[in-house]
């Protein structure tokens, strides 16, 4: 994925959560924090509201120049409607805590995965039948599969002895026991 891509990703998945993003320059240094962020599809640009009254165009193949993150204080404070800043309670902080862990857990994943589980290769799993006891088996191959298709390390040792486990798995759950009949 490139830079664009994944800035691109990371503002479209805050558009509308009033959550603090900091901008930064590719030296490092702090640019703005974004307020509010909306996105116009009919012209690929950003409209980016970095106070209450100073509104900034950003085109969408521009973003790459920028290094965005959540701002700290995002995580105790946050922006309501009416752009006010509002105090987060303790159950809230801890909260935001635990879904920003989950959203880059989540999003670490997808990376590896691709989009599998919204999106699976269907290259096993579209054998899947009502009833079969090997089914899970299936889609663990898709994943696995989906998996090594968006590595960007390579083909790792671990990814061939899961695959030749889980074909083992599938050869066991299909009740193949007698390998002649199948030597061509």
């Amino acid at each position: 994925m490139t830079k664009l891509e994944k800035n691109k990703a990371f503002l479209d998945s805050m558009i509308g959560t009033k959550i603090k993003i900091n901008a930064f320059n590719p030296k490092g240094e702090f640019v703005f924090t974004i307020k509010d962020l909306i996105y116009s599809e009919k012209d690929n640009i950003y409209v980016i509201m970095k106070n209450d009254e100073f509104v900034e165009l950003i085109r969408e193949h521009e973003i790459d120049f920028y290094d965005f993150r959540l701002a700290d204080d995002s995580l105790s404070h946050f922006y309501n409607d009416n752009h006010e800043v509002q105090e987060k309670s303790e159950f809230e902080i801890k909260l935001s805590k635990i879904m920003n862990k989950r959203i880059r857990f989540l999003s670490e994943k997808n990376k590896k995965y691709g989009n599998s589980a919204l999106e699976p290769l269907s290259i096993f799993g579209k054998h899947i039948n009502e009833g079969q006891n090997y089914n899970s088996i299936l889609l663990f191959l898709d994943t696995k599969l989906a998996r090594i298709k968006n590595s960007e390390n390579g083909l790792r040792p671990n990814d061939i002895i899961d695959l030749a486990g889980y074909l083992d798995l599938l050869i066991m759950g299909m009740g193949i026991e007698n390998f002649e009949e199948y030597l061509e």
